[in-house]
């Protein structure tokens, strides 16, 4: 990933983190990781460096070619829900991370 794309994403980050919302187009990610498709290192990735920009969970819900992400702040996950925590998109478990 190049470093003006490090930039952008840390700042859709810090937009979560300080407004509470923000929006990425898919077409930005793949660009960014240059990838074909939006799979779980992308992700991982991005859990990464939102546990950079804050210890609040990050949430995720999927709009017709973007992203929402949301800060998970007091939010609970529910497998019917629209918007899901990142670390499962990820794959991650939230014992190990400490989160929900």
């Amino acid at each position: 990933m190049q470093t003006r794309h490090v930039n952008s994403l840390m700042e859709v980050l810090e937009d979560v983190r300080d407004v509470g919302f923000s929006e990425i187009r898919k077409s930005a990610l793949r660009a960014w990781y240059s990838r074909e498709r939006i799979t779980k290192p992308v992700w991982r990735d991005i859990q990464e460096k939102w546990e950079e920009v804050s210890d609040d969970p990050l949430f995720i819900g999927e709009l017709e070619g973007s992203y929402a992400l949301i800060i998970g702040a007091g939010l609970e996950a529910s497998a019917n829900a629209w918007y899901q925590p990142l670390i499962r998109w990820a794959e991650i478990e939230p014992i190990k991370r400490n989160i929900l």
